[in-house]
């Protein structure tokens, strides 16, 4: 082997370690950049769960429907009860839009599951949908109110169906 072939296969074996090494230093930095994210996106969560417990008027509408206490009748429309379980269902349906736009994943939202659980299967919550429903069809207003509460709520009461299989 002449001097050039030496120097060329060093600088070569040189090359194939620096390219090794910066993807190893890449593969690492992907790794912590995961992390931050999840650990960022955890800190959210618990932030948004935080928010929940701690404001009162939430977690009243929220003790009310899980106990079975929340009743949708003819007294409900502009009570103060309507207002808290507008406030709730607006902040759960902000999470939901947050999981549809893939801000926060499933196993984001799993910690908030019994909570979306509660609410959406609730048979007075289903009633106030069809006033709401109905109240913005007769105003030719193509929308759904809580929209994303109901996609993500649909969606976890599918999930936990097929995990039960």
């Amino acid at each position: 082997m002449t001097n050039i072939e030496l120097i060329q296969t060093i600088a070569n074996i040189a090359t194939a370690l620096t390219f090794a090494l910066a993807a190893w230093q890449l593969r690492e930095a992907n790794k912590q950049n995961k992390k931050s994210a999840v650990q960022k996106r955890s800190e959210y969560v618990i932030d948004l769960y935080n928010t929940f417990v701690n404001d009162k008027d939430m977690f009243d509408a929220y003790y009310k429907i899980e106990y079975s206490e929340f009743v949708y009748d003819g007294t409900f429309h502009g009570s103060e009860l309507e207002k808290k379980v507008y406030k709730l269902l607006g902040h759960f349906s902000n999470i939901g839009r947050l999981f549809n736009l893939g801000i926060l994943t499933r196993d984001d939202v799993r910690f908030l599951e019994y909570e979306f659980l509660i609410i959406f299967q609730n048979s007075n919550v289903k009633a106030y949908f069809n006033f709401l429903d109905n109240w913005f069809n007769l105003r030719n207003i193509n929308d759904k109110k809580f929209e994303y509460f109901r996609l993500t709520g649909e969606y976890l009461e599918k999930d936990q169906q097929w995990r039960k299989l």
